[in-house]
């Protein structure tokens, strides 16, 4: 098979319920500076999403960036951030979407610029932020799990199932 043509990432791991459904996708081949690289998806109530990072370096890695670009207005209070968007009527309340880092334990989000810098000829993102958890010096396996949600009291206190506590070759 053309190298063009081979998978980027593997599915390893699903589930489609109704109450919780996942997906797990082995990335390393999009990441040749690591032993492995894992992404796990999880739906939890059809309310919240959970975002899980695994990354095994071979290495060390200078720096690790989990990131997502927005068109929202963004504020940031340490491992939280809040998504805001614009009315969609004249008197209504702002939708607004919620942001936790779960792991790493200490960590905290920061706002950077969207614009590419290359190469040449990309949109501009204009309007656009992107909401970066930054971890430098990566040696070890390091695990990053955000959690996202449109019910502000549930990214503070929702539990998740222990289930998603364990390692993404874990989950199912």
């Amino acid at each position: 098979m053309p190298t063009s043509c081979r998978p980027r990432s593997i599915i390893t791991h699903e589930s489609f319920e109704e109450e919780i459904s996942f997906v797990v996708m082995d990335l390393s081949m999009a990441y040749p500076s690591t032993v492995g690289a894992l992404r796990g998806f999880a739906l939890i109530d059809r309310r919240h999403v959970l975002i899980v990072d695994e990354i095994h370096p071979d290495g060390c890695l200078s720096s690790v960036d989990w990131q997502m670009h927005t068109a929202a207005k963004v504020e940031l209070f340490d491992a939280m951030a809040t998504l805001i968007y614009p009315a969609q009527s004249e008197g209504a309340d702002p939708p607004r979407f919620y942001l936790r880092i779960i792991d790493p334990h200490v960590g905290t989000f920061s706002l950077l610029s969207a614009t590419p810098a290359e190469p040449p000829g990309q949109k501009p993102n204009t309007g656009v932020v992107k909401l970066v958890l930054h971890l430098e010096q990566v040696e070890q396996p390091v695990r990053l799990a955000v959690l996202l949600s449109p019910d502000a009291g549930a990214c503070t206190t929702l539990e998740l199932p222990s289930a998603f506590r364990r390692p993404l070759s874990d989950w199912g």
